[in-house]
């Protein structure tokens, strides 16, 4: 034969435990929820004051920018290997910096306008992008420096938000011929400001 103790608990009580309960679970929910807010901002504040923020390591590139001593090559890393794009800082005469609109998300792309009137794009999805961003204002004098103008690139969201980063005469400035698709193939043009 089994004998069962039961434990009986005053009304008073158990009130007392499931209120102590609920302020454990109110308290761990507040942390839980303002957690992430918290550290997006702390990122934020971090990236105004100048740091690079520590982000794991990507590798999953299909593009690489490579800089080199006067410029940089843009090298296909899957799919089909191409031909390795090689690009002179001497001859750009202009770089602008716009976001595409990529319907759940945006993407920071630079434009480098040529000596020739050709442009090469950059975003942000390839190997070295960071790198090549901090590289401008040394490689072309007078260009924005990358903390200066990334934060006012990706605000507001979905926006081109073009930027002039750099240029090497203003008679001759050629972005306004530039007219960038969005992800879904439809022109998209952008208009200086």
């Amino acid at each position: 034969m089994t004998t069962t103790t039961s434990i009986t608990m005053t009304p008073e009580a158990f009130l007392l435990c499931l209120g102590a309960a609920a302020v454990v679970a109110l308290l761990l929910l507040r942390h839980w929820i303002r957690r992430p807010v918290h550290s997006v901002e702390k990122f934020i504040r971090r990236i105004e004051a100048g740091e690079r923020p520590d982000t794991p390591a990507r590798t999953d590139y299909a593009v690489d920018l490579a800089l080199t001593a006067d410029g940089f090559e843009i090298t296909a890393l899957k799919g089909q290997p191409g031909d390795v794009v090689k690009v002179a800082w001497e001859r750009v005469t202009e770089a602008s910096a716009f976001k595409r609109d990529l319907i759940s998300t945006d993407q920071v792309c630079i434009v480098f306008t040529m000596d020739d009137e050709t442009f090469i794009e950059v975003h942000e999805e390839m190997r070295g992008f960071c790198e090549l961003c901090e590289r401008l204002p040394i490689a072309l004098p007078g260009a924005l420096v990358f903390s200066d103008w990334y934060l006012a690139i990706t605000v507001p969201a979905f926006e081109p938000c073009l930027t002039r980063l750099f240029t090497r005469d203003t008679s001759e400035a050629q972005i306004h011929q530039y007219t960038p698709f969005n992800f879904h193939g439809a022109f998209q043009p952008f208009q200086r400001k």
